[in-house]
């Protein structure tokens, strides 16, 4: 539907770490209101009523972005995910600023608005990513993996990532005799159901080869 509602329960709990929130409300923009739209989340194109609202009181809209690769090489992504990827980025563009995460992605922006001839927000910049994870316990390691060297690559499983490359460099590897091991921390994505039989189905998986779909930030 039109617009957000506050958060309840253990959500509220959690981003803003107070008991709960009464009520079940409807947001209502109030004047200079600040929307920033922090992730990719293509539901934002059924909120541009309401992302107007915020602007006629006065607020201001902007979005971060990521990257624009779904425009860039649309034979790495379902066809109705670049579609979609467009729309939002149309969108985006009638935005007041948008908060980039490289100055790449910045001249990546800024060439789009332009090939496409689309509204040029007022301002285009960018930040450093990073993060704070407070860690309460380490978490030891697989016994398989306790006191090897190994290479750890991070990320869920896409073709355009090169991790299915980084395994037959690695064979290569093994073949020579080499013992480090190959560690893949990921989900699986889109496009990658033969890097995914060659792990599932590969004689080193459990020797010199892991796999786990997800692990908590204290194992990571």
């Amino acid at each position: 539907g039109l617009g957000y509602r506050s958060a309840l329960g253990k959500t509220a709990q959690l981003f803003s770490r107070i008991p709960d929130v009464d009520g079940d409300d409807l947001i209502r923009p109030r004047e200079d209101d600040y929307f920033l739209a922090l992730d990719l989340n293509y539901d934002l194109l059924s909120q541009i009523k309401f992302l107007n609202q915020i602007r006629a009181n006065g607020g201001q809209v902007s979005a971060v972005v990521y990257d624009l690769l779904p425009l860039h090489r649309p034979d790495w992504f379902p066809t109705d995910l670049v579609t979609k990827h467009f729309e939002w980025f149309k969108a985006i563009s009638g935005f007041d600023s948008i908060a980039c995460i490289s100055n790449v992605v910045v001249d990546d922006v800024k060439a789009e608005l332009e090939l496409f001839d689309l509204p040029v927000p007022q301002k285009i910049d960018y930040f450093h990513l990073g993060n704070h994870i407070p860690l309460n316990q380490i978490t030891p390691l697989p016994e398989d993996l306790t006191d090897r060297n190994y290479v750890l690559i991070v990320g869920i499983l896409y073709a355009r990532k090169g991790q299915l490359q980084a395994l037959e460099a690695f064979e290569f590897l093994w073949a020579s005799g080499h013992q480090t091991c190959l560690v893949f921390v990921g989900k699986v994505g889109f496009g990658v159901e033969e890097l995914v039989k060659r792990i599932t189905e590969h004689p080193e998986l459990g020797e010199r080869l892991f796999w786990f779909d997800a692990v908590d930030d204290n194992l990571l």
